[in-house]
């Protein structure tokens, strides 16, 4: 029996179903164990903190398949923590604030952000964070949800060129982009055009031809799946105006869960949607002893 790991951030963890979700439903179709460990809005730093909360929970070993899509720069997140009655102690978890050029964040991150943030130094974070879980955990997928570095990007921030192809190279590197994806093709061929330019989250089916790109064998059962949720979603006739109102923003948070999303996500088996019951649930299972354990 073999293990799966599925990383990243919204396009890895949303409303509906994602290439994890697509990737864990056809392993444990085959009898084999996966996770989707993705999170809405988090950054490349936190994700490798959660592959190595991972490791410290469940001792990856080299048979593992480790699959990784890495998010853009330029975001923050740290760690809070919460009492939970139920353990009766502190639990871990990232907040996650998105993009630093999100609207909606409290002055004390403007600040830092106008005072402290500096554009090369997030560059050498990523690519020290997305090495390093390289090196370590040798994944077998990596993706990325957009291109490293724009052309704009270059010039408004007077980024140095060297710097830039140098990131540019390697974040692209042997990486499946997520981000090239049909938008005139998107959720039934234009039908809910106007929300896709308010959300460019690819829909299931887009999702579905990225996840047959990791190298995983999708079932056909699954790939059926896909299409009867879309295909269902789409005869519920739900216009682009009418979802946006469903989704609801609120403050820095990525839009939550709807009601036909859950409805469609809870008859076809959807584990993660954007319920976030994965993510908390591995957070749970740490503690000082188990990470002291680990280290040593």
């Amino acid at each position: 029996m073999s293990r799966t790991f599925c990383f990243g951030c919204s396009f890895t963890q949303y409303m509906w179903p994602t290439w994890a979700d697509i990737v864990v439903l056809s392993e444990r179709e085959r009898g084999n164990q996966a996770w989707n460990f993705g999170m809405c809005g988090i950054s490349n730093s936190g994700i490798a903190t959660n592959i190595n909360i991972a490791d410290s929970v469940f001792n990856f070993t080299p048979e593992d398949h480790i699959m990784i899509t890495w998010t853009s720069l330029h975001r923050i997140d740290r760690l809070e923590q919460y009492w939970d009655n139920q353990l009766n102690r502190n639990v871990m978890q990232w907040e996650m604030r998105g993009s630093i050029f999100g609207g909606g964040k409290p002055q004390h991150i403007k600040d830092w952000i106008e005072h402290e943030w500096h554009m090369e130094t997030d560059i050498m974070n990523n690519w020290t964070t997305m090495r390093t879980v390289d090196r370590a955990f040798k994944p077998q997928f990596q993706g990325h949800i957009r291109e490293p570095l724009l052309d704009s990007d270059i010039v408004d921030f007077d980024l140095n060129p060297e710097i830039a192809v140098w990131y540019k190279s390697y974040y692209s590197k042997n990486k499946h982009n997520l981000f090239d994806v049909d938008k005139k093709n998107m959720w039934n061929k234009g039908q809910l055009d106007d929300y896709v330019e308010h959300d460019p989250h690819p829909d299931p089916l887009q999702h579905l031809k990225y996840a047959e790109s990791t190298g995983v064998s999708i079932t056909n059962n699954v790939k059926q799946l896909i299409h009867n949720w879309q295909t269902e979603f789409l005869n519920k006739g739900f216009n682009g105006e009418q979802l946006k109102e469903q989704i609801q923003w609120r403050d820095w948070e990525m839009p939550r869960i709807n009601t036909i999303c859950t409805e469609l996500n809870e008859k076809y088996g959807v584990e993660s949607g954007a319920d976030i019951e994965n993510y908390v649930w591995l957070w749970k299972q740490v503690n000082p002893s188990t990470i002291l354990n680990k280290i040593i």
